[in-house]
């Protein structure tokens, strides 16, 4: 993971420097990038409009993705007792309703102290998707050193 992270930044961070591109209010770096590189003809435009979709795409998903685990996250530590009991209760579509409202409760409270400013609110996400994926990863590598050992 770090290593994709890390080969991702050195490349983004070289093709903006060969190409010149500088921060611009308005426009990300990346539309910048994708324009630069997909060029002005109508094939160009179409396939920036599409990396526009899919990167949108791919941030909902990303986005959802919390909302359909963190229930079954919760309902698994409260069944082992790390949890309050509520969060084992189903609501009327069989789903757990109340792991689904705390965060969306605690997503409108990150709204309101950081007045939707997403600039201050990209590292919470960027936190919020490489502290787990950096720990479940560390939970798998010390399940298969107990297995081998």
């Amino acid at each position: 993971m770090a290593l994709i992270l890390g080969f991702l930044f050195a490349g983004i961070t070289f093709l903006n420097y060969w190409m010149g591109i500088m921060p611009q209010h308005g426009e990300t770096i990346l539309s910048q990038m994708a324009q630069g590189i997909l060029g002005n003809s109508f094939l160009g435009h179409l396939g920036y409009y599409i990396f526009q979709f899919s990167t949108a795409l791919i941030l909902a998903v990303a986005a959802n993705t919390g909302f359909s685990a963190f229930p079954m996250l919760a309902y698994n530590m409260a069944k082992n007792k790390y949890m309050p009991h509520l969060f084992m209760e189903k609501g009327d579509r069989l789903g757990y309703s109340n792991g689904i409202l705390t965060l969306a409760f605690g997503a409108m409270i990150l709204l309101l102290i950081f007045n939707g400013n997403t600039e201050r609110l990209i590292p919470l996400y960027t936190i919020g998707v490489f502290v787990p994926f950096a720990l479940s990863q560390t939970g798998m590598i010390r399940h298969w050193k107990k297995k081998k050992g």
